[in-house]
């Protein structure tokens, strides 16, 4: 399997662990300031649909979807698919038809792309007549081909030199180091270079959101490929800041989603170090891979800690840390053999460290690890994944 990089590993979070120091919390001396008004309803009635399909209510869901999209002419693709989904499963088909008009109009999306990520069988014949006349139609978006050529560009760029755990096999000591530093170094100028284009690029023909260059990059979709490059960018360097700014200005203005600045900003928490803003401690990676399990955050939890935590995610249209992590155990771990399951939470973040790191860690700490590990069967039984295929 080829990876994508740069790996996300979670080793500051764990440092709570090997130091022995909590996670203080702290008053955060930049508090990050809300998106518009219209942004926060959307995104408080898009978490109401989450909720509402992780009780399996898909009535109430489709609900809260229909008051969300009041908020935002365009809304984000996932959500869309999810309203179509949920809308199909109620019956509610007339209601698809506007939804599939922006989906198949303004997110640069074929009707062959749809009926992969949407089964025919989900639609009625008034659904199938409304995607045949807007696929015989001109597209309405404001896709700019240029733009998506460059961003995809720059991500594959960077990716052509981001094998570093092939480098860690090499036996020989010396030639490994030899070769590691390397490939760090062509990496780090090619950070120097891609991040002054990306900037440039953005001052030039605005922020890459899927609105400008629809959802689908080649293989990938704009939210992983961004973050994969900002996340690249967000080390403790001059250009940092500026790149998180950038980010933090198209957010504001409602263009990207909640869960995709929610990982940026704790890219930032983790990397810059004595720069850091606790107001961007929105532990957004809410499930730790190690191992063959899975855990809940290293850190070391007080009331103080969720507290400020479950501040930071409120104010950017997060729900709360709990229930987000349930939903992602219900969206990434019901069983394979249901088939296709409603997405209840998008654009998570996903942390997989080395568990002879994670075991000794805890071994300094004097710390069961097992007093961290989640119980993946008891909650995928209690969210009843059955009821959410299609």
């Amino acid at each position: 399997m080829r990876y994508l990089y740069p790996a996300c590993f979670a080793f500051p979070a764990i440092f709570a662990l090997l130091y022995f120091k909590p996670v203080t919390a702290l008053h955060p001396e930049a508090p990050i300031q809300a998106p518009s008004e219209k942004a926060m309803a959307y995104f408080k009635h898009i978490n109401l649909a989450s909720r509402a399909i992780y009780d399996n209510d898909f009535v109430s869901a489709s609900g809260h979807y229909d008051e969300a999209f009041k908020w935002k002419a365009v809304p984000f693709y996932l959500d869309l698919k999810n309203a179509v989904i949920v809308n199909s499963k109620c019956g509610f088909y007339a209601k698809n038809n506007a939804l599939l008009k922006i989906i198949l109009q303004q997110k640069n999306i074929t009707g062959g792309k749809l009926f992969d990520e949407i089964p025919q069988y989900l639609f009625d014949a008034g659904n199938l007549e409304t995607i045949r006349n807007l696929v015989a139609q001109q597209p309405k978006s404001s896709f700019d081909p240029l733009l998506h050529k460059a961003v995809l560009q720059l991500f594959n760029e960077g990716q052509a030199i981001g094998a570093f755990d092939q480098l860690e096999l090499i036996p020989d000591e010396k030639e490994r180091n030899r070769l590691l530093k390397q490939a760090y170094q062509a990496r780090d100028s090619l950070y120097d270079v891609s991040v002054s284009n990306f900037i440039a690029l953005v001052k030039k023909r605005g922020f890459p959101n899927e609105d400008r260059v629809g959802y689908f990059m080649g293989e990938h979709n704009i939210w992983l490929v961004l973050e994969i490059l900002i996340h690249g960018w967000l080390w403790n360097k001059p250009y940092s800041a500026e790149v998180l700014a950038l980010v933090e200005t198209e957010f504001k203005a409602g263009h990207i989603p909640a869960n995709f600045y929610g990982n940026c900003l704790e890219y930032a928490y983790d990397n810059w170090s004595k720069n850091r803003n606790v107001a961007h401690n929105v532990m957004n990676a809410t499930i730790i891979h190690s191992g063959t399990a899975y855990y809940r955050p290293f850190v070391f939890y007080s009331d103080s800690l969720m507290n400020l935590v479950n501040s930071n995610r409120l104010a950017i249209g997060l729900d709360s840390f709990h229930l987000a992590q349930k939903q992602l155990v219900c969206t990434k771990f019901c069983p394979n053999h249901i088939g296709r399951i409603l997405s209840i939470i998008h654009h998570f973040k996903y942390v997989n460290i080395p568990y002879g790191f994670v075991k000794n860690a805890f071994k300094e700490a004097g710390i069961e690890m097992e007093t961290y590990r989640i119980d993946i069967r008891r909650i995928t039984e209690e969210c009843r994944c059955g009821e959410k295929g299609y």
